[in-house]
């Protein structure tokens, strides 16, 4: 299940369910919930969902949040200034995540 993440797979193995992919994921999440999110956060949580299709869970490390401020606003200051605070950027990232893994 090369297009899955591990918490799919598991979740596959564990309790028989059909098997998910990243897409099948990240494109759930578009709908659900960005889909209602207006503005640059907005923007961000779709860049984050696309880098998690592509690239894995890895992308959705604490610590790659950083790296995606400073791709879409050229720093973390920048970032965090435009889009009302870290917690409220990071709480955006969480929530996106809990999104993916609960549905």
């Amino acid at each position: 299940m090369p297009d899955s993440d591990l918490f799919d797979v598991l979740n596959h193995v564990m309790y028989t369910t059909v098997p998910k992919t990243r897409s099948d994921s990240a494109d759930s999440v578009r709908t659900a919930s960005v889909g209602d999110i207006k503005g640059d956060i907005r923007i961000l949580l779709l860049s984050i969902l696309s880098a998690y299709e592509l690239r894995g869970e890895s992308e959705l490390a604490t610590k790659k949040l950083g790296s995606f401020l400073t791709g879409r606003f050229g720093s973390v200051i920048e970032g965090k200034a435009k889009l009302g605070g870290f917690p409220f950027v990071r709480d955006a990232f969480w929530k996106t995540q809990l999104d993916l893994y609960s549905g």
